[in-house]
C-alpha cells in the first residue's frame, strides 16, 4: 500500500513493514523515542496519541509511561506468542498467516546496506554493541540468536563469546570471509 499520502499514524498503513513503524515514532514523546528500535523490532509502533504504543501483530494498545522499563520480557512474550500462533497457521488471520514475521532479523532486509547491518546490534549483547562498528564494516550483522554474527556476503555464521570480543578479533574475522580482504 502507497502510504506517502497518508498520515502516519492512519490505520490503513501498513504497519508490518518495520521502517514504517519506525517513522510513527518521528513525534513520539522522548521517553518512547529512545526505545523506538526495541520497540520497533518487536512489532510495536507509536499511535500518535499520548504515550500509546500498539502492537502489530496482536492489536493490543499499550500505555508506555515516562518511568516505563523496557525490559526484553515484557515485549518479547507478546512477540512470541504471534510468531507461534503464525508458525502454526492459526488463528486464520492475515497478521499471523504471513509468509514472514518482519523484524530487524528478518531475510526481506538487505543486509548488504551498511544502515541495516548497523541497526541490528540494537539488541546484541553488550560485548557485541561496543563493537559494532569494526563489525559492520567487516560486513557482519547482528543475528538476533545469542551471540551470533553472519556475513552479509557469504552468509558465514560466527558465535562470539564475551571473552574473546575484542578489536583485535574483529580484524581476525576478516580472513574468515573469501570476499573481504
Amino acid at each position: 500500500m502507497e502510504t506517502s499520502s497518508l498520515s502516519l499514524y492512519d490505520s490503513r498503513n501498513d504497519y508490518s513493514d518495520e521502517i514504517c513503524r519506525l517513522k510513527t515514532f518521528l513525534l513520539a514523546p522522548k521517553h518512547i523515542h529512545l526505545v523506538q528500535y526495541k520497540l520497533s523490532a518487536n512489532g510495536f509502533y507509536f499511535t500518535g496519541r499520548n504515550n500509546l504504543i500498539k502492537n502489530y501483530f496482536s492489536s493490543n494498545v499499550l500505555p508506555f509511561e515516562e518511568n516505563s522499563k523496557v525490559s526484553d520480557h515484557q515485549f518479547s512474550v507478546e512477540f512470541q506468542q504471534a510468531q507461534a500462533k503464525h508458525r502454526n497457521g492459526e488463528p486464520d488471520d492475515i497478521r499471523y498467516t504471513r509468509k514472514d514475521i518482519p523484524t530487524i532479523y528478518g531475510s526481506g532486509n538487505n543486509f548488504m546496506d551498511e544502515n541495516v547491518r548497523l541497526r541490528s546490534f540494537v539488541l546484541a549483547p553488550p560485548h557485541l554493541f561496543k563493537l559494532r562498528d569494526g563489525l559492520v564494516r567487516m560486513r557482519f550483522y547482528y543475528t538476533g540468536d545469542g551471540s551470533k554474527l553472519k556475513c552479509s556476503s557469504c552468509s558465514y555464521v560466527v558465535s562470539v563469546g564475551d571473552q574473546s570480543a575484542s578489536a583485535s578479533m574483529v580484524a581476525d574475522l576478516k580472513h574468515e570471509c573469501r570476499y573481504v580482504r
